[in-house]
């Protein structure tokens, strides 16, 4: 860490903000700091999103609403409920899904792109318990 600088564990209570200067909290106190940071940006990571088709594509953004729309619209073509083509919104633009087939590998890249930044953030955080107690503070300053 940069000489000088000092890196604050915050908290909110009823009374106001709670700050602990990060010298003073044991490791486990820090794992869990670097946990809740790493979880932020693995949500990030997922809202981000994905390009499809993969190759030069729209960017599909994962929101909660969209991760519920795009499952719904699967679990629809599954059951044969859909007429074709579908239109999408990205966001930004739109795409159409033409067929059964269309709906399923648009779902799955969708899954993949959400079980990617999981395993991410899972081995992130499994690195974080292998970590000393000043590469943990070193991480969190830099994240």
């Amino acid at each position: 860490m940069p000489s000088g600088l000092t890196i604050y564990d915050i908290e909110w209570t009823s009374e106001g903000i709670t700050t602990l200067n990060l010298e003073s909290i044991d490791k486990d106190k820090l794992i869990k700091q670097c946990d809740s940071v790493r979880n932020s940006i693995t949500e990030n990571n997922i809202f981000i999103g994905f390009d499809w088709p993969p190759s030069g594509g729209v960017r599909f953004y994962m929101s909660q609403e969209n991760q519920i729309n795009f499952s719904n619209l699967y679990q629809l073509s599954v059951q044969d409920l859909l007429s074709y083509p579908k239109t999408i919104w990205s966001g930004t633009d739109t795409m159409q899904l033409v067929d059964k087939q269309a709906v399923k590998d648009f779902y799955l890249a969708a899954v993949a792109h959400i079980e990617l930044q999981l395993d991410q953030g899972l081995l992130a955080k499994k690195a974080f318990r292998a970590m000393t107690y000043e590469e943990l503070k070193q991480w969190l300053f830099d994240n």
